[in-house]
Formats: structure tokens, sequence, C-alpha cells
């Protein structure tokens, strides 16, 4: 969960340092594929026990406003072409 995570903004910040927009919003796609796999992780945690179904909601939650935000900046970046 944690590499999932930092995967997240790692690709986010060296999106944001490449000069073609394809080039950026392919790091932030490979962004939306790490949240995603973080998503994923933490629903198994939860179905074993590590995580209450309180928490699993919050983080859903928070996991879908990133992916609204990766999602617009994608596009965004994708309108600069």
């Amino acid at each position: 969960m944690r590499r999932a995570s930092v995967s997240v903004s790692a690709n986010i910040a060296e999106g944001s340092s490449r000069w073609s927009p394809a080039e950026q919003a392919r790091f932030y796609e490979i962004a939306y594929g790490s949240l995603m796999e973080l998503v994923s992780e933490t629903k198994i945690a939860e179905q074993q026990g590590f995580l209450s179904s309180e928490k699993y909601a919050e983080m859903r939650m928070k996991a879908s406003e990133i992916a609204r935000m990766l999602s617009s900046l994608r596009r965004a970046t994708l309108q600069k072409t």
C-alpha cells in the first residue's frame, strides 16, 4: 500500500516535469493506475479485518476525489496539444 501511494505522487511529479503534453498525460494515467491499485489493496485489507469499514469508506471517498483531480489534470494537459 505504501508503494502504491508513493507511486501516485511520484508519477504526478514526473509527469509535471515532462515537456510533451502526451508524455505528461501518460504519467497521470500511470498515477491513476497506482491509485486504483491502492483502492484494491484497501478493500482487501477491509475484507481481511485489517481496516474498519468506516475507514475503508473514508479512504474510498478520498480516492474518488483524487481520481477526479487526476482525470481533470490529464484532460487539461491533453487540451494543450
